[in-house]
This record gives structure tokens, C-alpha cells and sequence, in this order.
């Protein structure tokens, strides 16, 4: 009877990307995050709209090597502002140590950003 006033939704789609984040000290730049595997909430229905997923990571940075799967920081659904579920945010492919040069390069572009990075955002 009071089930017809919700609905379930599935906002992040299995083994989606649901962010790309810059990755320092590794054979690649970026990588794609995101939940791994479906997960449904159940919403008022006529809410999806007002659905809205924002993530935090565990780290401030992230640094190679990373493997598939692990866990990295958190997605936080909220409807009309309020937290109603959390996912873990999962990296989507391995990103194993670049090389020599790469990572010494990375350590350069790492402390600039460090130090002159709010300048930039």
C-alpha cells in the first residue's frame, strides 16, 4: 500500500565512472572512479530530480600504485540536501609506479601545486 509513493532508482550504473581523478607518481595521469557495483536507493517518488551524489576521498591526493577495487573515499547521495546513503568510492582500473623520470616530474608538479595551487582554483 505505502510502497506506491517510492520508487528505487539505480543512480550509478555497474562498473560506471563516476569521477576521473588526477593520480600523481604513476604510469598514468588520471583514473576513473567510482561505486563498482549498482546500488539502489529508494527515493519519494517524483525525487529523482532532486537527487544529487557528491564524493570525498580518503586522501587528499592520490599516488600510484593503485589496484582495481580499492577503496579510495566515499559517495554521498543527498536529497534536498540530506545524506540518505553512502557508497564506497572504488578506483576502476590498476595504475601501477610510472617511471624514474615520471615520478620525479610528478614530485615537482606536486609541491607546485601544493604550494601555488589555490592561486589556480
Amino acid at each position: 500500500w505505502g510502497f506506491r509513493f517510492f520508487e528505487t532508482v539505480t543512480p550509478i550504473k555497474p562498473d560506471a565512472t563516476f569521477v576521473t581523478q588526477r593520480v600523481w607518481f604513476g604510469d598514468k595521469s588520471e583514473v576513473n572512479l567510482g561505486a563498482g557495483e549498482a546500488g539502489s536507493v529508494t527515493i519519494p517518488r517524483g525525487q529523482l530530480k532532486n537527487l544529487k551524489a557528491s564524493y570525498t576521498l580518503t586522501e587528499p591526493q592520490l599516488t600510484a600504485p593503485l589496484k582495481k577495487g580499492q577503496v579510495v573515499g566515499t559517495i554521498d547521495f543527498q536529497l534536498n540536501g540530506k545524506s540518505i546513503e553512502q557508497r564506497p568510492l572504488i578506483v576502476m582500473e590498476n595504475v601501477e609506479e610510472g617511471g624514474f623520470f615520471g615520478r620525479m616530474w610528478d614530485f615537482v608538479m606536486m609541491k607546485f601545486h601544493q604550494w601555488f595551487g589555490s592561486w589556480f582554483s
